[in-house]
């Protein structure tokens, strides 16, 4: 069975994933921490912005992996694949530069993804 959106959002935010953890070992380099944060904000901020992704981004590429399988319609797909990506990056950077609105509406987005891409497999399963 052929997943393509699957396919495509999974690939980018693992790029973003990978992107975050190079930026905590930038910030591990630069204040010479092997564990822990050494009270820099930087290197906080940075292990937070990933820490946050790989919390969310797992259960919603799962969803859509489940909703692709179900017999989702490509447009759906993307529209919710699209959210996903998008309120990650958004988050990223708003807990990466310490933004507050940036980070509020990543996480909004994400969320509305989530739920979204959930009610969506829901309702493949019951039709």
């Amino acid at each position: 069975m052929s997943v393509p959106a699957s396919a495509l959002y999974g690939a980018i935010l693992a790029i973003l994933t990978i992107f975050l953890a190079a930026n905590v070992s930038r910030h591990r380099g630069r204040v010479d921490a092997l564990y822990g944060h050494k009270d820099d904000e930087g290197l906080e901020a940075a292990i937070r912005a990933h820490a946050n992704a790989t919390e969310y981004i797992p259960i919603g590429l799962l969803l859509l992996l489940i909703a692709e399988i179900s017999g989702a319609h490509t447009s759906s797909m993307h529209g919710l694949g699209g959210s996903l990506l998008i309120g990650r990056a958004a988050a990223a950077h708003g807990i990466a530069t310490r933004t507050r609105p940036t980070r509020a509406i990543g996480a909004l987005v994400t969320w509305l993804a989530v739920l979204g891409a959930a009610a969506y497999a829901l309702l493949l399963r019951f039709r």
